[in-house]
């Protein structure tokens, strides 16, 4: 079972780290595969706002994307199918670094200049899905660090013995947790 470290320490008293927890919950004979830990995300990756799609000139699929954050517009080649006006996205500025060590910088594709790149959740290293943008609330505040609102945290991958049903669920490893820290 794949646990959280932050939802975890929400049913604890006192917070604890990734060690900690996983101490304590050894010393219980409980059995942890693996810990998890987050992809680092840059800080040079920032939440824009779409303001403006049309059709790249030179290529079929891609579109010429005007973003905004702050009191900055900056334009962007992107082929993703689901951009349009008014989506709030992850925007890689140039000088970015991505998982895998992937830097982003600026670009001429198609004879288009662009200025970083929009991503998807896989791209980011945040989930699977690679179908299109990693679309983000729209009421976030534009120009930030996607780092600074995105709660990574380690997961423990505890394997839960057969006889030990009250470790199946968050709250019973918080209260193993907290009997044997």
């Amino acid at each position: 079972m794949k646990v959280s470290i932050h939802w975890l320490n929400r049913y604890l008293k006192k917070s604890l780290s990734t060690d900690e927890i996983v101490a304590a919950l050894e010393r219980t004979e409980v059995e942890i595969e693996e810990v998890i830990a987050p992809p680092k995300l840059d800080k040079k990756v920032i939440i824009a706002k779409v303001v403006n799609v049309i059709d790249h000139p030179n290529a079929d699929k891609l579109h010429l994307v005007d973003i905004e954050f702050g009191n900055t517009t900056r334009r962007v080649v992107c082929g993703a199918p689901n951009v349009r006006k008014g989506l709030v996205v992850a925007y890689a500025q140039p000088g970015s670094v991505l998982p895998e060590d992937f830097v982003i910088g600026e670009r001429e594709i198609r004879g288009e200049m662009s200025a970083g790149m929009l991503a998807s959740a896989k791209e980011l290293g945040m989930g699977s899905d690679h179908t299109g943008l990693l679309e983000l609330d729209p009421d976030l505040p534009l120009g930030i660090s996607l780092c600074d609102i995105e709660n990574m945290t380690d997961i423990v991958d505890v394997k839960t013995p057969a006889n030990r049903w009250d470790l199946l669920s968050v709250l019973g490893l918080a209260r193993e947790i907290s009997a044997n820290s």
